[in-house]
């Protein structure tokens, strides 16, 4: 037997006030939009798709952007 500790290099930030609110009361999380301190942003990408979803058009370019909860 031995004993192992786990040392982090690293603390993360206190979640934003909307965000620890959230998790107090046991409600969703706010989004990016009403609750920017509490998300990481990552840049828009633009993605193609192919299909049909309206009539006549067959390519159709989405602006995606991915957003990871603060503290990462």
């Amino acid at each position: 037997m031995t004993n192992i500790v786990y040392m982090p290099e690293t603390v993360a930030e206190p979640p934003s006030t909307l965000r620890e609110q959230a998790y107090l009361d046991d409600v969703p999380l706010a989004t990016p939009t009403l609750d920017p301190g509490g998300w990481k942003l990552l840049p828009r990408v633009p993605v193609e798709t192919a299909g049909t979803l309206v009539p006549n058009i067959t390519v159709i370019t989405v602006i995606a952007q991915l957003s990871i909860a603060n503290p990462v």
